[in-house]
């Protein structure tokens, strides 16, 4: 499975290939020493996950740590900016997402295939987000949050989300929030999932990529400006159903970013929807796939 990083805005990241002999390593930086002998302070850090004002790093002993926003609006139990978070009654973490807009809030994919979402609007601990079980038919190997709404890949290559659906984002082909995880419909097995705000993308298993949700400036990547969308108005268009991106073919990696998505084919990055830094008309919107610069040997893309 790809490695999946989020962050804000319509900046688009390509990571290139090491050469051989090269790595490169993300950890803490707390405590420890170089002597031999000597604490080697905490585990490293093994993911990073940053979306909007909020960061969550998970260690390589399974626990989360989050930073940022906290939605500090009069609740005297947020904690002060800067200050750091372990996530209680987790400490078997896989994989991890945060949601873009919503202060603190993120989900985890544990050892078991369970999922588990905290928030620190809803901690019993001053300061402190609590991991609550997310009850779910089938155990999952990946999650991606939008700003109100969670999707899982599940073991069996399928895709459930719950939660806001007024753009479609939630792909079960209707526009009714969900509580409860529901089937995205129309898709094959699928290998990679990515969300950002009310909408998300998928990489099926022959390597076409498929989004749904929102479509401001070109974010579903069909080449289609207007779809169906119950909120009628000149900036609302969404689709409920996944629908294909154009532009591309067999993709290895995904990323969606603000109004925007991202694929690497055969080591070149392609993005489509919304970017003021690749110089197309129509306001930096391209409504299908068109490949980015002249970047090669890329092996991941974050928009």
């Amino acid at each position: 499975m790809s490695s999946r990083r989020h962050w804000s805005g319509s900046w688009v990241v390509a990571l290139l290939g090491v050469a051989s002999g090269c790595a490169a390593t993300v950890s803490s930086t707390q405590g420890g020493s170089a002597d031999s002998g000597a604490d080697a302070g905490p585990p490293p850090i093994v993911d990073l996950v940053a979306a909007g004002p909020n960061t969550c790093a998970l260690r390589s002993d399974g626990r989360v740590r989050c930073w940022g926003q906290y939605g500090r609006s009069g609740d005297p139990t947020a904690p002060p900016p800067g200050t750091i978070a372990e996530v209680a009654e987790l400490t078997d973490a896989v994989r991890i997402a945060v949601q873009p807009d919503t202060p603190a809030q993120g989900c985890a994919v544990r050892e078991s295939g369970e999922v588990s979402c905290w928030s620190t609007n809803a901690t019993g601990a001053v300061g402190r987000p609590r991991a609550v079980a997310r009850p779910l038919p089938a155990r999952a190997r990946d999650v991606a949050m939008g700003s109100a709404h969670t999707c899982v890949l599940t073991v069996d290559r399928a895709v459930l989300c719950w939660g806001d659906n007024r753009g479609g984002q939630l792909g079960a082909g209707d526009f009714q929030p969900y509580e409860g995880a529901v089937p995205v419909v129309g898709l094959g097995p699928v290998e990679e999932i990515s969300a950002w705000e009310s909408n998300t993308c998928a990489r099926s298993a022959d390597g076409a990529v498929y989004c749904w949700g929102r479509n401001f400036r070109g974010a579903l990547g069909d080449g289609v400006g207007r779809h169906a969308c119950p909120d009628s108005g000149p900036d609302e268009d969404c689709s409920a159903v996944p629908v294909r991106v154009l532009g591309i073919g067999a993709a290895q990696s995904i990323s969606v970013g603000l109004n925007t998505g991202c694929a690497v084919v055969e080591g070149v990055p392609h993005c489509w929807g919304w970017s003021t830094s690749r110089g197309e008309s129509d306001g930096g919107m391209t409504k299908a796939a068109t490949r980015v610069g002249d970047l090669t040997d890329v092996t991941a893309v974050f928009a």
